[in-house]
């Protein structure tokens, strides 16, 4: 009799590899910005805050258009995650940056569009600004 859990790594890893539908890539890995290459905003970015308190950290996924938030730790060291779209798009050529996510929670801004420079981008959504800069780890992680 086969078990179950011998089958189920295979096909994990199996769909692992299809890709998600839903990203810009179609799941063929072209990365956000379609060339194929992956994206240099992959990895870590962490809020600079402009003080010694830990903000939000961002994790843009380089083959996809995704990212992860992860919001400000809360004062029990957990925290909560970004919703809305949670996508990107970088334009190499302009180092332009769009993010699509609720970034300061349900009901507010959730299209923040900045410049990368170097090893760090502001976002800027209506009267709000937000800083980064390239590394860090998400809270609680």
């Amino acid at each position: 009799m086969i078990k179950l859990r011998n089958l189920l790594s295979p096909v994990l890893l199996l769909l692992a590899g299809c890709g998600d539908a839903n990203d810009s890539t179609g799941g063929n890995g072209a990365g956000a910005n379609g060339s194929g290459v992956i994206s240099p905003m992959a990895g870590n970015w962490a809020q600079d805050t402009g003080t010694d308190v830990e903000g939000m950290t961002i994790t843009f996924d380089g083959p996809s258009d995704r990212i992860s938030v992860h919001l400000a730790p809360r004062a029990d060291g957990t925290h909560g995650h970004g919703e809305g779209k949670n996508t990107y798009s970088y334009d190499a050529a302009t180092k332009a940056l769009t993010v699509n996510s609720e970034l300061m929670g349900h009901g507010k801004a959730d299209k923040w569009i900045g410049v990368v420079s170097g090893d760090a981008f502001e976002l800027a959504a209506a009267d709000m600004k937000l800083k980064f800069k390239k590394g860090g780890k998400p809270a609680g992680h």
